[in-house]
């Protein structure tokens, strides 16, 4: 059992004790405005490969840094929003349909 510091509560009166939450630590995080390749791979749940291949051709525009490869948040929105399709369709069907 883990000691506890003089003066401070223990955990059965500490919610009481504290009160309400501050409303600054309840806001969610800002999200940031570049995002790393590994990010872009863990939103899209794809691997690795996939999302370099991504970048090398140009379907995900991407802003360098140094050696450092950024991909803008916006950018990467608007790759989601091109690349949606019904259940059911392929992009070959897909492609027949906006012609």
């Amino acid at each position: 059992m883990r000691s506890r510091v003089k003066g401070q509560p223990t955990r059965a009166t500490a919610p009481a004790a504290w009160g309400p939450p501050d409303p600054v630590y309840c806001m969610p995080a800002p999200r940031a405005p570049l995002l790393t390749v590994e990010e872009v791979r863990a939103e899209l749940n794809i691997g690795r490969t996939l999302a370099y291949q991504l970048v090398q051709s140009g379907q995900l525009p991407v802003v360098r840094v140094g050696r450092a490869v950024r991909v803008r948040r916006s950018d990467f929105e608007a790759f989601i929003s091109a690349n949606v399709r019904r259940a059911g369709t392929s992009p070959r069907v897909r492609a027949l349909e906006v012609r």
